[in-house]
């Protein structure tokens, strides 16, 4: 495999690589591509172990009744599940990238207001919020407001 991009890299390995996943990631459009197709439930065990809790992934990513009847079904996420556990897990790698374990482990800070490079949307203000999920405040966190946005389509061709 090339080499990534280390952010792509991290989330690639904190969703379990290959063996969870399936196939390679080489970029962010392989990462597109993976959510387009639907990740594999048996992602959220690998979540869980780089910190995030069943609580964060019922409240973010899948709620828990859904979660039950899907792995019942032996289903895999929606793509807008897909979606938030990549956008989650790609929050974490960045702010590990850019701040490093240390401003997780510390605490000091809920919420921190970044510039996004990611996903530049027209007429929005171009930030993500990073919710320190090891922070004391971080259940009482809620979203307010989702922008909705359209991928690229060329990031899914072959």
């Amino acid at each position: 495999m090339p080499k990534l991009h280390p952010v792509v890299e991290s989330v690639y390995l904190k969703l379990g690589g290959r063996s969870v996943l399936g196939e390679d990631v080489a970029s962010d459009a392989d990462l597109a591509r993976l959510v387009n197709r639907r990740i594999p439930l048996r992602v959220l065990t690998c979540i869980k172990r780089i910190g995030f809790s069943d609580q964060e992934i019922w409240r973010y990513i899948i709620p828990a009744r859904t979660q039950r009847h899907r792995k019942a079904r032996k289903e895999r996420l929606t793509v807008a599940e897909s979606d938030r556990l990549v956008r989650l897990t790609r929050i974490q790698a960045l702010a590990e990238d850019v701040l490093g374990d240390a401003w997780l482990d510390q605490a000091r800070e809920a919420i921190l207001v970044v510039p996004s490079v990611i996903m530049p949307i027209a007429g929005v203000l171009d930030r993500n919020a990073l919710i320190n999920h090891r922070h004391s405040a971080a259940d009482r966190i809620t979203i307010v407001g989702i922008t909705s946005f359209t991928f690229d389509p060329r990031l899914f061709r072959p």
